[in-house]
């Protein structure tokens, strides 16, 4: 069993669902200039180097999480703190952009991840879906 994904029994439906899912991720039109300029502003290089990547001791083997291994990175950009929830309203704004929550009108929730499952909400208030 996966962490993150479905097993072997799956795989089929979600190879389909997964193609959807990119279909509709690549109809979003681009953001206009400014709004991607603004962003891109703000970008800092990172240097390449080469980093072990993978667990030393598999959690997840159906995730491929090992074994370690050497991997070269290429210089890259990177915002120096996370979107702001105004960055993400100017995207959304000038691209019509939807979540899959918000299209499907529901979501996953990591339940083996919270200490009481039984205490999380049905979904937060005020949330769409």
């Amino acid at each position: 069993m996966s962490c993150c994904g479905a097993g072997k029994a799956g795989q089929a439906e979600n190879a389909q669902e997964d193609s959807n899912y990119l279909v509709d991720a690549r109809s979003v039109a681009p953001a206009p200039a400014d709004v991607q300029a603004a962003l891109k502003s703000r970008l800092t290089d990172i240097p390449g180097r080469i980093f072990e990547m993978a667990a030393r001791k598999s959690i997840f083997p159906e995730d491929y999480d090992n074994p370690r291994r050497r991997v070269r990175l290429s210089l890259f950009l990177m915002s120096p703190f996370a979107l702001t929830n105004r960055d993400y309203a100017d995207v959304v704004d000038a691209t019509g952009y939807r979540t899959v929550a918000e299209k499907e009108g529901w979501s996953y929730v990591f339940h083996l991840r919270l200490a009481d499952a039984s205490a999380w909400p049905q979904h937060p208030e005020g949330l769409p879906w």
